[in-house]
């Protein structure tokens, strides 16, 4: 027997083994890659909704700051307005407190 005849059946074994690795090793750092790519793909898509509900709730942010200056507008000039008419109740409260109540009898 021949020392290669014996060592051939090892070293081809030792061989398959180190060739399946580097192959394994390009396909799981392919698969690793890919993975990542739909990880920043996923990543992207959440982002942009994110934005666009951040963009949406901004502009409804603004629109209720405008309706809420106008209606604080409204409820100065409301108050305004109410204060005078108090003041015009208690003018005309006090011009009635001289005028004297005539009333009918019934017939």
């Amino acid at each position: 027997m021949n020392v290669l005849t014996i060592l051939t059946p090892y070293v081809l074994s030792i061989l398959s083994v180190i060739v399946g690795w580097f192959i394994g090793k390009r396909k799981r750092n392919n698969d690793f890659i890919s993975e990542l790519q739909a990880s920043i793909d996923l990543l992207s898509e959440k982002y942009t909704e994110t934005l666009k509900e951040l963009i949406s709730v901004k502009k409804q942010n603004a629109e209720l700051m405008i309706n809420q200056n106008s209606m604080a507008l409204d409820m100065k000039e409301l108050r305004t307005e109410n204060a005078g008419l108090k003041r015009e109740i208690e003018d005309l409260t006090t011009k009635l407190q001289d005028v004297k109540i005539i009333t009918r009898q019934a017939k």
